[in-house]
């Protein structure tokens, strides 16, 4: 068995080092937080389109670090992004995620392709709803507060139409 080489992690790294500068950069603007992921996915997805299956038994093992990194991004984009941006980002993250496998399957037939890539849109689920679910839960609160506010106006003058009417 080969050690693993530097070559073999390019998109690792890459990946790695932009959730890294999406962590650091994330309490200032969320109207950019969406582009690393997108351009890591991207980068992913064209690593998937053009590349052989891997040469030394530590390819596939870096391709796995690339995907874990690109399923903490889909999360945190999930969370903050604004959501025209998340989608987009979303969708690019999750293919790359979904079909990082296809190069690896010997001899691949149809249905094979598909239950692999079946098989990877699950954690690409899972990272939307560990995401997403702060961010409704953030929304139904907030929408609450507006109508608990709204019918704390409201309530003097109900209260004081309906003594005036009896």
């Amino acid at each position: 068995m080969k050690p693993p080489s530097v070559t073999d992690a390019n998109g690792a790294l890459a990946s790695a080092a932009l959730l890294l500068r999406t962590a650091a950069c994330r309490p200032r603007s969320r109207a950019r937080l969406a582009c690393p992921p997108a351009l890591a996915g991207g980068l992913s997805l064209a690593t998937t389109v053009v590349s052989h299956p891997p040469s030394t038994s530590w390819g596939s093992v870096w391709r796995l670090a690339e995907m874990a990194v690109l399923l903490m991004l889909l999360a945190v984009v999930a969370r903050w992004a604004p959501l025209r941006q998340a989608v987009i980002a979303g969708v690019v993250a999750g293919a790359a995620v979904t079909t990082w496998t296809l190069p690896l399957i010997p001899s691949p037939s149809l249905l094979s392709l598909a239950g692999a890539a079946a098989f990877w849109t699950l954690p690409v689920l899972g990272a939307a709803v560990v995401g997403g679910y702060p961010r409704l839960v953030e929304s139904r609160r907030y929408r609450l507060v507006v109508a608990k506010k709204s019918l704390r106006t409201w309530l003097p003058l109900i209260a004081f139409s309906a003594r005036a009417t009896a």
